[in-house]
């Protein structure tokens, strides 16, 4: 069954998580955040923010908030609840000293002059290091029975990927992975029983299903707790002063009469 999620809006965001918790369902045993857009032109989301952060980190992070009850209830009854980030190595390209410059994703702090400044595929870089730094926020926060691992998939021959060919950094450019190629460390994440049987948590990997080292594989910086920790409330409260509010859009959840968009 396919719903439709649009991580751009915050209602529909909502929405996809009342139709989860609606369903009732047993497990949520894996949560894969691996939405990404190379937006080229400035753009923003609903709620006003540049659309690679607001899709990327602020969208996820929103979504997890919202299915947390559920993958913490799975965590506790099986033992078994994932959760897998998506990142890339660009995080490692374009990086101001301090790490993440958060006027990049307002548009009331200068988005589309940040934007103008370091382009799209500097904005792109600062929403995977945030995607790094989430997770290993994330990770610090979960109980037992819920692990949070962060995954390179390399390059994979995808728009994305062909529009960083012919635009971006020369020097990082290699053959791609094919698309079903590119599919297995996140699927390894997902679903293999190593993760299980060894309590893997917290890691990186990058192709094919290997595990990395953090500061080594990844930029030094994704070492750095205070920053992730930053980001995490930077997130939330930015979050917080939206004026959906979950709760109430729950008690109102009967007149969400539409029909799910699904396919068989």
């Amino acid at each position: 069954r396919c719903m439709h999620l649009d991580l751009a809006s915050f209602k529909s965001i909502l929405q996809f998580a009342l139709r989860i918790h609606q369903l009732q369902l047993p497990s949520l045993d894996v949560l894969m955040l691996n939405a990404g857009k190379l937006q080229k032109n400035y753009t923003e989301t609903l709620e006003g923010f540049e659309f690679m952060f607001g899709v990327h980190v602020i969208g996820h992070f929103k979504l997890v908030q919202l299915l947390w009850s559920l993958l913490e209830a799975t965590g506790k009854a099986t033992g078994d609840a994932r959760v897998v980030v998506l990142t890339s190595s660009h995080h490692m390209q374009l990086l101001k000293p301090e790490g993440i410059d958060y006027n990049v994703a307002l548009s009331e702090n200068g988005a589309m002059h940040a934007f103008q400044t370091i382009g799209a595929h500097g904005i792109y870089a600062h929403t995977q290091l945030a995607n790094i730094l989430f997770a290993r926020a994330l990770a610090a926060r979960c109980p037992k029975g819920v692990r949070v691992n962060c995954v390179n998939p390399g390059i994979v021959d995808t728009e994305i990927h062909l529009q960083k060919q012919i635009n971006w950094l020369p020097g990082i450019a290699s053959l791609p992975f094919s698309v079903s190629d590119g599919g297995l460390t996140q699927l390894f994440a997902a679903t293999s029983e190593e993760i299980l049987h060894e309590d893997i948590h917290d890691r990186y990997f990058y192709p094919i299903a290997t595990t990395g080292h953090w500061g080594e594989d990844t930029h030094p910086i994704t070492l750095d707790t205070a920053l992730a920790n930053q980001l995490w409330r930077w997130t939330e409260e930015v979050i917080n002063n939206t004026k959906l509010d979950f709760v109430e859009q729950r008690q109102r959840s009967e007149s969400l009469d539409e029909p799910m968009s699904s396919i068989e």
